[in-house]
């Protein structure tokens, strides 16, 4: 079963953030849930360390400087563009999505 730690510091680097990313690829449900209800049902052992990976995505966007526009989109295709995320559609369209959903509303980053 995938489990996730959320660091134990405040300064986070790349390898944090793929953490994160590895794990809510691994707990994303395949194949696809068929209803919004089987999808909850599918991640509900998760949903805490889910929030964790996601404070811990939001919490790298912060931290990013300068905190422009420009910055946080070089870091979003940096990551979005690592091998192991664009190996598979999937992978590509859950970290596309995290990133998106934890960033929204970080400096001037808007979904």
């Amino acid at each position: 079963m995938p489990e996730y730690r959320a660091p134990a510091h405040d300064e986070l680097d790349e390898t944090h953030v793929c953490a994160a990313l590895d794990f809510l690829v691994a707990v994303e449900p395949y194949p696809p849930a068929e209803s919004r209800e089987e999808y909850e049902l599918a991640i509900a052992p998760f949903k805490r360390q889910i929030a964790q990976a996601m404070a811990t995505l939001r919490k790298f966007g912060e931290q990013t400087r300068p905190l422009t526009l420009e910055e946080l989109q070089r870091e979003y295709v940096m990551l979005t563009t690592l091998p192991r995320y664009t190996a598979s559609r999937r992978a590509s369209i859950v970290v596309a999505g995290a990133l998106d959903q934890a960033w929204h509303g970080v400096g001037p980053w808007r979904r």
